[in-house]
């Protein structure tokens, strides 16, 4: 390859890159300098990144997410996965003889329910493979917490991983929740 080829080559990468920069500023998918991309998943009362209900219908648990002191977070949504947590098995929520649970969402910051009954764990976050963007982006306050509560509808013991999805946005003027991410 001689030096015009490898220039014409290297001309075309920069207006490939520069257009799918370009496509990601038009859609919105490109953080602002005053945002990130983050993931805040749930913590149970005993520390751990997921929650165990056990195999018993009617079995409990709550767990929470803290937004951290720095920034703002707007939440795009919701993730959720569940594993067997004898083998680690992935199990399918719509399978015979998956899990079943419910849950309910409360921001403490405003003490708002963003769940006004328990209801099943799949219209809320849908599933890992199908997950359900809010229908609006929600803000959760800098220094907040967000409260799960779940309740087992089956007799199927179930590791719970959940996840809310968004970005941190450090200037509290630049939050634009207008903007689909």
């Amino acid at each position: 390859m001689d030096a015009k080829d490898q220039a014409m080559i290297q001309g075309m990468d920069r207006l490939g890159f520069k257009l799918v920069g370009a496509m990601a500023r038009i859609f919105g998918s490109l953080a602002a300098k005053d945002e990130e991309t983050y993931w805040y998943g749930i913590r149970s009362a005993d520390g751990n990144g997921f929650v165990d209900l056990t195999a018993v219908i009617g079995n409990t648990d709550t767990a929470s997410v803290e937004i951290t002191q720095e920034a703002d977070f707007v939440g795009t949504r919701i993730l959720m996965m569940s594993v067997n947590p004898t083998t680690g098995a992935i199990l399918a929520p719509q399978v015979a003889g998956g899990p079943s649970f419910t849950v309910t969402i409360r921001d403490g910051s405003s003490d708002r329910q963003l769940v006004q009954y328990p209801i099943h764990a799949e219209l809320v976050a849908g599933t890992a493979q199908r997950s359900v963007p809010f229908t609006k982006n929600r803000l959760f306050r800098r220094n907040s917490t967000v409260f799960f509560d779940y309740v087992n509808l089956q007799a199927v013991a179930t590791r719970i991983y959940m996840a809310i999805q968004g970005f941190k946005v450090f200037d509290e003027s630049a939050l634009d929740l207008v903007r689909r991410r």
